[in-house]
């Protein structure tokens, strides 16, 4: 039962970040056909987390019940209920949003 849980936190971690990536993709093109840079320096914007690729539609932080929260513009966490944190990187020259191997476990990265 407690693994059932686990995988079923893993995929919610999963569609937001598959959620995240698309959404940097779309930015990416609204951003170049107005002449802008390709990719937001960060992704928060300065009341929702991924506020600014989501239209201002927040994300739940971990402090009220959600999976996800900011280290810095460039550094966000998702904790499971298992107490597994997954650390990714969003990298503004490119628009990815990877796994951070050196703070998270292969194992969990791999899911990624």
């Amino acid at each position: 039962m407690r693994e059932g849980i686990r995988q079923a936190d893993l995929a919610n971690v999963k569609s937001k970040v598959t959620a995240i990536r698309s959404a940097l993709q779309v930015q990416k093109t609204k951003n170049i056909l107005k002449g802008k840079s390709p990719y937001p320096n960060s992704l928060d914007d300065g009341t929702c987390l991924f506020g600014k690729i989501f239209n201002g539609e927040c994300t739940t932080d971990q402090n009220n019940g959600g999976y996800w929260r900011e280290i810095n513009a460039t550094a966000y966490e998702a904790k499971l209920k298992s107490g597994d944190i997954i650390r990714f990187i969003y990298n503004p020259s490119n628009g990815t949003f990877t796994c951070d191997t050196i703070h998270t476990s292969d194992s969990l990265c791999n899911n990624f």
